[in-house]
């Protein structure tokens, strides 16, 4: 129990820091904030159909990309509303937890353990974890909605080519990515 406790506090604390120091991009246009580098799925974690690469990245914004996807300026949209809304569903789900968190402690800390005020802190922190997985999966699962199917396997290529060319070669080695940066998605 404990352990699962530290891993869900752990957990939130991380995405709640990532929602709320996010820093804007410097662009000509207003844009929504962009999330740390590194910021993504842990490692090792894969989702089906290349979901999990890049799916914090704001790509459309690439000229290069966007042209090469072929994508209107209503998907743009689309991505550009559904992006920010799911950050700001993020940055709610992530103070929701830490406001448990913080009344989880009072409780634990008061003289005499209130068990129901402990069971519902633990009800509301769990309940605040399982929003920000439901929208960190909307946020993987949004391109897919918006693209055609031609747009996702090009852009799940793009995807792979650009992190084939990130991936520290090894002299006299297999060249291959880790493991955990193999994609799942059949060939």
């Amino acid at each position: 129990m404990k352990r699962s406790l530290l891993f869900a506090v752990l957990f939130l604390v991380a995405v709640a820091a990532f929602a709320q120091n996010s820093a804007p991009l410097a662009q000509s246009r207003p844009t929504m904030p962009q999330p740390p580098a590194g910021i993504g799925l842990p490692p090792g974690l894969n989702l089906p159909g290349g979901l999990a690469e890049g799916f914090m990245d704001t790509w459309w914004r690439d000229p290069a990309t966007a042209s090469r996807l072929h994508l209107n300026e209503d998907q743009k949209r689309q991505l550009e509303t559904a992006t920010l809304n799911q950050r700001l569903a993020l940055i709610d789900a992530g103070a929701d937890a830490m406001k448990s968190i913080t009344r989880l402690g009072v409780t634990l800390d008061a003289e005499h353990l209130d068990e129901a005020a402990y069971n519902q802190q633990i009800g509301a922190l769990s309940t605040a974890a399982a929003h920000i997985v439901q929208t960190l999966g909307e946020m993987a699962v949004t391109p897919r909605k918006v693209l055609t199917y031609d747009q996702w396997t090009q852009l799940v290529a793009i995807r792979r080519a650009r992190r084939a060319s990130t991936v520290p070669r090894v002299p006299g080695g297999s060249n291959q990515p880790p493991p955990a940066l193999r994609s799942p998605m059949p060939r």
